[in-house]
């Protein structure tokens, strides 16, 4: 079984880092502010999907630039 170290190592340690980051950024968002439990899950779903969108985004604007 791969361990989490030989995964951060390879080729894929960027794309898994900015993921973890996007969830632990909209998990400590959504325990901030006064905020009801239905409401803190749907703003930080929203918050994730708009942060991976902007990642997704971003990552084919740079291929179509650098090729």
């Amino acid at each position: 079984m791969i361990s989490a170290l030989e995964i951060l190592r390879g080729s894929t340690a960027h794309p898994l880092f900015t993921i973890a980051a996007a969830v632990v950024m909209c998990l400590v968002i959504a325990l901030l502010g006064p905020r009801k439990p239905r409401q803190r899950l749907a703003y930080s779903t929203y918050l994730l999907a708009s942060s991976l969108a902007c990642v997704i985004g971003g990552s084919w604007l740079m291929y179509f630039i650098h090729g």
